[in-house]
């Protein structure tokens, strides 16, 4: 039976009175705008706290973490078998789904919990950090929150609902990151870096469900499970292998190198990750839903707007890339502290892994929200089954500088090659999409080449970052010019309403 109440007419994008269709590109556009806020206040907070416990922790007790956050990450790929984005792609009535959708994202998300819970302490000794047991047991309580909270979010993507994420995600920061600072002044270790996850996860589940904007308690249709599972299974297969990708550098580093290198691999790669974290998250909360109601009613299924949105995606994270790569001894001394430059070794070439990982994000939620879960998977097996011998070798030759070098090696040989077959095989126009692709590049060249520039003339210093910064500003901003007619035409798209009840009749 199932149980959901009406969408609420303030959920349901404006429609244009003279031309009859909601702006759909104006949509995502808001969307977007409070989505790349909600990540900026969010991370900018999360970040300035992290400074703060960092400088509390010991380098293997921020490796202990690091080893329950491995965990806890590939767990949560597996959570809800990968249902939740059907609400956002679904090409109709989501009261129809969204149900059954949610008993089995919570029934799917207890009993994995239940089934890592007694497996923690042999995951623990594999991972060369049977300290760390404890920690990942508390971590699990995530796990089921997330699986609560799976459809409510999906709710809210779909509808570009962004703005009430904002105040969702601030609020369990202003909640859970106090906790966190405390308890690592006042030595609790890796310990505080967990309750304060826990505590900001339960304040994320209980607002999510408060204020789904549409009401959806637990129910069963038999006649849609099929088609849920087998859209879902493939995307929860993608997500684990996703997951494994950027986290079997973990394992090998903490398993080859120990827990204190451990520790300066994560700092570099959480660094490294920041253009995802900010820009390219952001972007995701609104990007299926985009591709999907395209996919819907675009004449080419949105397939000309992949070129264009990953264009304007890549023309926003390629400076702070070649910022973390030109500059990485700077950056990661002045933030962190002088223990703490080894880790530029390693974040120089995870910059370039950065790069990989917008493409990819980019043609997974294009994959997602036209249908082709398929092809996801095989898009991460390939770079997998590369991956993993690559990042071994790069540990045992070069420590984590050879683990960063593996990951960039495989990206730009494999990953990109692997990228084009994909967007040709899903009818995508990849010189087109290329196209779009090189203002972003080209200007990114150039940064690359004022780095090197300024840190021979002026050294490691700060100065030689404000130079770069300033001259550089300018030179890319002209780069991207080519740019503005793609932002124009992703902003005037228009489709059918975006509402919970599916397309508009004809």
């Amino acid at each position: 039976m199932t149980q959901v109440e009406p969408v609420p007419a303030t959920a349901v994008a404006a429609a244009d009175p003279a031309e009859g269709a909601p702006h759909l590109g104006r949509a995502m556009g808001t969307g977007l705008a409070w989505s790349l806020l909600n990540n900026v206040v969010g991370r900018l907070g999360s970040f300035l706290a992290g400074i703060v416990v960092v400088r509390h922790l010991a380098q293997a007790e921020y490796g202990t973490y690091a080893t329950g956050l491995v965990v806890l990450t590939i767990l949560l790929s597996m959570n809800e078998l990968g249902v939740s984005v059907a609400v956002i792609q679904h090409r109709g009535r989501v009261e129809d789904i969204a149900p059954t959708v949610m008993t089995i994202s919570v029934v799917s998300s207890t009993v994995l919990a239940a089934i890592a819970f007694g497996l923690t302490p042999t995951l623990a000794g594999l991972m060369g950090a049977p300290e760390a047991t404890g920690l990942i047991q508390l971590l699990l309580v995530g796990v089921v929150l997330d699986g609560i909270a799976a459809v409510p979010n999906a709710l809210l993507t779909r509808l570009f609902q962004q703005r009430r994420r904002l105040v969702i995600d601030t609020v369990a920061f202003v909640v859970g990151t106090p906790i966190t600072v405390v308890m690592a002044m006042t030595g609790h270790g890796a310990w505080s870096l967990g309750w304060g996850a826990v505590v900001g996860n339960l304040t994320t589940a209980v607002l999510a469900l408060v204020w789904s904007p549409v009401r959806v308690r637990p129910g069963w249709r038999p006649d849609v499970v099929r088609g849920l599972l087998g859209f879902g299974l493939p995307l929860a297969g993608a997500s684990l292998l996703a997951l494994l990708i950027l986290n079997v550098d973990f394992i090998v580093v903490g398993h080859v190198l120990g827990p204190v290198q451990l520790g300066l691999y994560l700092l570099a790669f959480n660094l490294c990750s920041w253009p995802i974290t900010v820009v390219t998250s952001a972007i995701r909360r609104v990007a299926i839903a985009l591709f999907a109601r395209l996919a819907e009613h675009a004449p080419d299924g949105g397939r000309a707007d992949v070129g264009r949105v990953l264009g304007l995606v890549l023309a926003v994270t390629v400076p702070l890339c070649a910022a973390l790569g030109g500059y990485a001894d700077v950056l990661i001394r002045l933030l962190y502290g002088e223990p703490w430059v080894a880790a530029a070794a390693a974040l120089t070439p995870l910059a370039v892994l950065s790069l990989a990982r917008v493409g990819v994000e980019v043609t997974y939620d294009f994959l997602a929200g036209s249908g082709r879960t398929a092809s996801t998977v095989w898009l991460h097996g390939v770079w997998l089954v590369a991956l993993v011998p690559a990042l071994t070798v790069g540990a045992h030759v070069g420590g984590i500088r050879g683990v960063g070098i593996g990951h960039a090696v495989v990206a730009v040989l494999v990953v990109g090659a692997t990228l084009a077959v994909v967007l040709h095989r899903a009818g995508v126009p990849v010189r087109a999409t290329g196209r779009q692709l090189r203002p972003a590049v080209v200007g990114g060249l150039l940064l690359c080449a004022l780095a090197v520039t300024t840190r021979q003339l002026l050294g490691d210093t700060l100065a030689a970052l404000g130079v770069g910064v300033l001259v550089g500003a300018p030179l890319y901003l002209a780069c991207l010019w080519p740019l503005r007619r793609a932002a124009r035409e992703l902003w005037e798209l228009r489709a059918a309403p975006v509402d919970g009840a599916g397309p508009a009749p004809a």
